[in-house]
């Protein structure tokens, strides 16, 4: 047969207990106050077991005798205390062996011999949990700032190789901007630029005579020329070095063709 699980009682004093309670204030300030109101604690520890039930045996004479005996107090100090309970309501005599204490339903704990060791497991297993969330909290914690930490290093190494293209790379030669040429002569088919131009005015005083042969020749002839003022000026030079005599004005130019 399996043992009996004990159980423990214990006296639940609120902490305005002899301050609130008008019958404890009144107990306390009569002379030798202070010791009946520890024989009341007494009489409500030893109560607890039977549900705040008190009994009168008949080891001996009365009853407050028997309890003082029991409580190790005197019985006129207990004899006194009785009656004052009974006055205020806190003692009730239920019988001649049966005394109830009116209080003890209100000022009762009790728990059995397993309650502390299952109430300390779940502390325990409280604490594990809490540590358990703490630390999944850390390594949550700790994934963010190693993502945040392989993000920047991504963007500083892409960073740096976009830099390290730059430095390499050497800058692109900007293409000269293409001059415009214009169109002259009768056939608007010589083709100079305005810096072209401006050479050639600087050099030949006759420049839109030469400028109008060339257009003549040109349209005459279907001859085409890469550079029209290559040409003006390669025409001049031959007419330099030449000494014409009898010829006409254009005669030269069969010889070049």
């Amino acid at each position: 047969m399996a043992e009996k699980e004990k159980k423990f009682f214990w006296l639940k004093l609120k902490e305005d207990f002899f301050t609130s309670e008008i019958a404890i204030k009144k107990l306390r300030k009569i002379a030798g106050g202070d010791t009946y109101t520890i024989i009341y604690l007494k009489i409500l520890l030893r109560s607890l077991r039977d549900s705040g039930k008190i009994f009168f045996e008949g080891v001996d004479d009365s009853f407050h005798e028997e309890l003082a005996l029991i409580l190790d107090e005197e019985p006129d100090n207990v004899l006194f205390t009785l009656t004052f309970l009974e006055r205020c309501g806190l003692l009730v005599k239920t019988s001649d062996y049966e005394y109830e204490l009116t209080a003890i339903p209100n000022m009762t704990g009790a728990e059995s011999e397993s309650a502390p060791r299952v109430r300390k497991f779940r502390e325990k297993q409280k604490t594990l949990q809490c540590n358990a969330d703490v630390t999944e909290c850390n390594e949550d914690v700790q994934k963010c700032n190693t993502e945040i930490e392989l993000d920047l290093e991504l963007e500083l190494n892409k960073e740096l190789k976009t830099e390290k293209k730059i430095n390499i790379e050497p800058p692109l030669a900007s293409a000269p901007a293409k001059q415009i040429k214009h169109k002259y002569g009768e056939y608007n088919n010589v083709l100079l630029t305005d810096e072209e131009l401006e050479k050639l005015n600087n050099e030949f005083a006759d420049l839109d005579q030469r400028i109008e042969r060339l257009s003549e020749y040109m349209a005459s002839k279907g001859t085409k020329y890469k550079s029209h003022y290559a040409t003006i000026k390669s025409w001049a030079r031959k007419e330099t070095e030449q000494k014409p005599k009898e010829k006409g004005r254009l005669d030269w130019l069969d010889d070049i063709r």
